[in-house]
């Protein structure tokens, strides 16, 4: 709060939370390397993290609102996540179709298949990772 007594407005980027969210992302994702046996899917979970922290970052710095921000690291989300997992049947490689919507159910079905009666640590598919 100011002095007056209205709220103050937080500081636009703020690259400590920025950095210190990326740190704990990374931690996070550790002990998982017990579960999942480690390969291109440990990279991933660290860029791709980091690349929506770094567009977030960005376009709060440059005076983007907050809600859009959101919808920018959203659509960010979709598309990567569209580029790594369903690149085959996507329009232009990242944006997604009706056969690519229609695949996720299959691919969750996998996963929980794999984690259900899977072994550690698990081999890396496209449905665990």
């Amino acid at each position: 709060m100011s002095t007056d007594g209205t709220p103050s407005r937080s500081r636009r980027g703020d690259a400590g939370t920025t950095i210190a969210l990326l740190v704990a992302l990374v931690a996070a994702l550790l002990p998982l390397l017990t579960v999942i046996a480690p390969g291109t899917w440990t990279l991933l979970c660290i860029a791709g993290p980091a690349a929506l922290l770094l567009a977030g970052y960005l376009a709060r710095r440059w005076g983007v609102p907050a809600v859009a921000v959101t919808l920018i690291e959203v659509a960010l989300w979709i598309l990567g996540t569209t580029a790594v997992f369903f690149s085959d049947v996507a329009w232009l490689v990242v944006l997604p179709t009706l056969e690519t919507i229609e695949r996720v159910p299959l691919l969750l079905e996998e996963a929980v298949a794999a984690i259900t009666v899977g072994v550690a640590p698990l081999e890396a598919t496209p449905a665990v990772t």
